[in-house]
């Protein structure tokens, strides 16, 4: 066993540890409220406030806006007919991820040939340059990282988010 050892010392076990009889006990595991379920949130609701950023006019095609909406920064995108809305922060390191570069997503077919998806939004953070596809907010190289979306919708000509509020 090394340094002239052949067997481990004969030792009384710690006092540090737990008696074997408390080790064989199993214990349920802890289970927070709130936590991992929809609808209950620990005693609190979640209730969504309907922020107003502006005439769809206002919004310029491939372009990223960022607007405030309550206490959070979000990004939002008109691409074609469609807009996204992301909170400006990335995954990553927090990063402002909504002052990256939006373009459409690159595709191959075959090697040696590269082609431009236009009708899906790609965004790169400007730190690191990972990058998220907005339909859902994944990122392209590791999908268990996400950007937050944000509910947006467009009603009587003008964009409406929905920002998450925590009530009382």
């Amino acid at each position: 066993m090394g340094c002239g050892r052949d067997r481990l010392p004969d030792h009384a076990p710690s006092r540090r540890l737990a008696p074997p009889r408390l080790l064989r006990q199993r214990v349920p595991p802890l289970r927070l409220e709130g936590r991992g379920r929809r609808g209950n949130q620990g005693g609190r609701r979640k209730s969504q406030v309907r922020v107003d950023v502006g005439a769809v006019s206002d919004f310029e095609d491939h372009r990223l806006r960022i607007v405030t909406a309550g206490k959070h920064e979000v990004g939002v995108l008109r691409w074609h007919d469609r807009f996204y809305a992301i909170h400006n922060r990335c995954p990553h390191q927090s990063g402002p991820v909504c002052l990256g570069i939006v373009s459409g997503r690159l595709s191959s077919q075959a090697p040696g040939s590269m082609e431009v998806d236009e009708e899906t939004p790609v965004l790169s953070c400007p730190w690191h340059g990972w990058e998220f596809e907005l339909e859902r907010g994944r990122a392209l190289w590791d999908p268990s990282y996400a950007v937050k979306m944000v509910p947006v919708r467009v009603e009587s000509d003008r964009v409406v988010l929905e920002v998450g509020r925590t009530a009382g």
